[in-house]
């Protein structure tokens, strides 16, 4: 009995420690590498977070206040953006509508209210003659934004974006891409917040790398 007690105190004093550093998320599992890695447009020093979404996906609807939180407490060394998924031809047009209103100036307005529109009160928003009206009642400038949306700006932006999604190689949104390099979305990472928690395990990785 006391050769077992001793194996066993053995045991715990070996695989203890090692059970502690165990990291919390493992790759392959809760993220996946990308290979290759994408180019990155953040500045030297900083790690970029890329949040792929679709205005249409309900999933992305319910991460938003999540990451909305997240990002009032971020670190200056993160560079955080959003881009519209265009895995779906039917998507396109949202992430035209995505693309317009940053060159108009009103996206940080608008967003929410998209989100809003389509989740909560019902309304589709599927085509242009629907959203023109949507955001003429959101006091927008239609024929501002139908301009931009029509920009060759517009259509260069489109195709980083559509090129940029290729590579990422998404299977699905919302997901998450860390500094060109990971990719993950919440059903892989356990739910909302443990994505996030996941998006900071990678940055200080990335950080301390």
């Amino acid at each position: 009995m006391k050769h077992i007690a001793w194996l066993l105190g053995l045991l715990f004093i070996t695989v203890g420690p090692l059970a502690a550093q165990q990291e919390p998320f493992t790759e392959g599992i809760h993220y996946q590498a990308l290979f290759p890695q994408v180019p990155t447009d953040a500045a030297q020093g900083k790690v970029e977070v890329v949040a792929l979404f679709w205005y249409g996906c309900p999933h992305c609807y319910q991460l938003e206040p999540y990451v909305s939180n997240w990002l009032k407490d971020k670190p200056g060394s993160i560079d955080f953006k959003r881009m519209p998924a265009t895995m779906n031809p039917g998507w396109v047009t949202h992430a035209r509508v995505y693309l317009a209103l940053e060159l108009i100036g009103e996206l940080e307005r608008i967003h929410p209210l998209i989100f809003l529109a389509i989740h909560e009160q019902g309304r589709r928003l599927q085509d242009l003659k629907s959203i023109n009206r949507f955001l003429a009642q959101q006091g927008v400038d239609v024929n501002k934004f139908l301009e931009a949306y029509q920009s060759p700006e517009a259509q260069t932006k489109l195709r980083r974006v559509m090129w940029l999604n290729q590579q990422y190689g998404a299977p699905g949104v919302p997901a998450i891409v860390v500094n060109g390099k990971y990719l993950s979305s919440a059903s892989t990472a356990g739910g909302y917040v443990k994505l996030l928690e996941l998006i900071e395990f990678i940055i200080k990785k990335e950080s301390n790398s």
